[in-house]
């Protein structure tokens, strides 16, 4: 997974993707509660990162 950030005027958001283009054109994006952190999903995302464009991020930096 590669990580990546999006600035806004509120903060700095992390998220990690992959670098696969799937044909189905399926992306699956994985949101944690908060007492976690992205990851929670490295086991899905060790299974599907073939498969499927993926996405996590990190609730924790993200300011509302």
């Amino acid at each position: 997974m590669i990580e990546k950030s999006i600035q806004s005027t509120e903060g700095r958001v992390y998220y990690w993707t992959n670098t696969i283009n799937p044909s189905r054109r399926s992306t699956i994006v994985f949101c944690h509660g908060l007492t976690a952190d992205y990851t929670l999903f490295d086991k899905q995302v060790k299974y599907l990162k073939d498969k499927y464009k993926l996405i996590t991020w990190d609730w924790d930096n993200a300011l509302w």
